[in-house]
């Protein structure tokens, strides 16, 4: 018992871990119960430590019998290191699959109890996704999988139970049929697909209903709150964003919004913006933004922007932009224009990568207007949901420069945190520079607009790269 507790206070000091309670399996022996969080965090990503501490636990000596259980919940890890050895199952000599990425995982910890040979020295699942057909938890698919289901169904007790993985057929229930579909699978006969495979939790698409902004602190080695916005909605759009700044002495911006629908589609909009002071007026066709004009509060600069549809209309190909600064008296006042012509490949819908080109021109009044082209090619890169994974340029003069790069985590089918990576030109890596964790409403929308909303936030609106327009 002292070294399961000496192990505790090991794995509490090294990786800042509460120790938390949360449902476990029934059972008429444990009558006491240890529940430690294990937040794998950089050390596990990095060099497998969580892991390695996993491995600690199962060969410690304790079972049951001695009235006590171990569960761990796994989680907040980019990588786990699921090696031959971190940690395994001394019978067969495997390791236990399906440690998730994306979601919180509940296992119970069996140590290396002689005497118990079912579950000597492995953790178990019992609650999260896991593998498909995998009933027992034990991180593999096999005929003992079937008969846990076979025993669940006829009320008779078992050590373990996932039901979400039990539901080979994914119809909602757990049947004879599952049973029978791990049967099948065992002896290679056509069964459901996806047993034996990790079961994806589905991506959530739903609205924001907070943003908060971080910046890196060099000196201090951590991150400094730079902004908060919270977010209202009516008709699936937004109303109000509110946001508030970090520095002392901040107060409350405001972005509002008025719009005109047709069904459930946006025909016009005119949003307040007391930050920038600006009215922007909107107009849509079939949903999405067709013709947009800012105008100043309190001078006569304007900005209008006209786009052009492709791929069915679901992501601009061509925008011009037309301008003039209103430089009041204390120089002359400046006209620009701009046509960005936009390569798009999608992936299902979404995109999987923009490249942008284009010219430009700008003059004060009384010069000639002269047309320049981009200095550079901006290209986004995204990932397999559509959210921005790298933008880099490729500049004239210059030539090729990575910029940013993006680290998505995602928990229970929501993506709850992006870091944003600067490339260090100097020394040729990437460092940290700003994160953004959402918070959401219960208010579902396409993965398409999802994805438009979520590159928004971090990527400061798009500027030359891509302008993603989700209101």
């Amino acid at each position: 018992m002292k070294r399961i507790i000496a192990i505790i206070l090991a794995l509490v000091m090294l990786f800042g871990c509460a120790v938390t309670a949360h449902a476990a399996p029934k059972t008429d022996k444990a009558a006491r119960t240890m529940m430690m969080n294990v937040c794998g965090a950089d050390p596990e990503s990095g060099i497998g430590m969580a892991a390695y501490n996993l491995k600690q636990i199962l060969g410690a000596a304790f079972s049951r019998d001695e009235n006590v259980r171990f569960t761990i919940m796994t989680g907040g890890s980019k990588t786990w290191h699921m090696d031959s050895e971190l940690p395994y199952d001394p019978a067969t000599g495997e390791a236990p699959d399906g440690v998730s990425t994306e979601y919180n995982q509940i296992r119970e910890a069996f140590g290396a109890d002689e005497e118990n040979e079912d579950y000597r020295g492995k953790t178990v699942l019992v609650d999260g996704d896991g593998i498909s057909g995998d009933a027992d938890g034990d991180g593999k698919v096999t005929v003992l999988d079937a008969a846990c289901i076979q025993k669940n169904l006829a009320n008779i007790e078992t050590s373990s139970f996932n039901e979400n993985a039990a539901d080979v057929d994914r119809d909602g229930k757990v049947t004879i049929l599952d049973a029978t579909n791990i049967q099948k699978y065992l002896a290679s006969l056509p069964c459901s697909d996806g047993i034996g495979e990790p079961i994806k939790k589905e991506m959530e698409h739903k609205l924001v209903s907070r943003l908060q902004a971080f910046r890196w602190n060099y000196d201090a080695q951590d991150w400094d709150i730079s902004y908060t916005s919270t977010f209202e909605y009516e008709n699936a759009y937004p109303v109000l964003i509110d946001t508030l700044e970090s520095y002392e002495g901040a107060e409350h911006t405001q972005k509002t919004f008025e719009y005109t629908f047709d069904g459930d589609l946006p025909l016009t909009s005119t949003i307040t913006d007391t930050a920038q002071s600006t009215v922007t007026t909107t107009e849509y066709k079939n949903g999405k933004v067709y013709n947009r004009r800012l105008d100043s509060i309190g001078s006569t600069s304007w900005m209008t922007e006209k786009y052009q549809y492709g791929h069915d209309d679901d992501y601009f190909t061509l925008v011009l932009h037309e301008g003039f600064v209103d430089n009041l008296g204390y120089m002359p006042n400046e006209w620009k224009e701009e046509a960005d012509s936009i390569s798009v490949t999608t992936e299902n819908g979404l995109l999987k990568q923009s490249v942008n080109t284009g010219i430009y021109a700008k003059w004060l009044e009384g010069e000639e207007k002269e047309w320049i082209r981009f200095r550079g090619v901006y290209t986004i890169n995204y990932d397999a949901d559509g959210i921005a994974s790298l933008r880099t340029a490729n500049y004239s003069d210059i030539g090729y420069d990575p910029q940013y790069r993006y680290e998505v985590v995602k928990k229970n089918g929501k993506i709850t945190e992006i870091i944003k990576y600067n490339y260090n030109t100097y020394e040729g890596g990437w460092i940290a520079a700003e994160k953004y964790l959402f918070d959401y409403t219960d208010i579902e929308i396409s993965p398409a607009r999802y994805s438009l909303m979520i590159n928004d936030f971090i990527t400061e609106h798009g500027g030359n790269y891509y302008l993603f327009n989700w209101y």
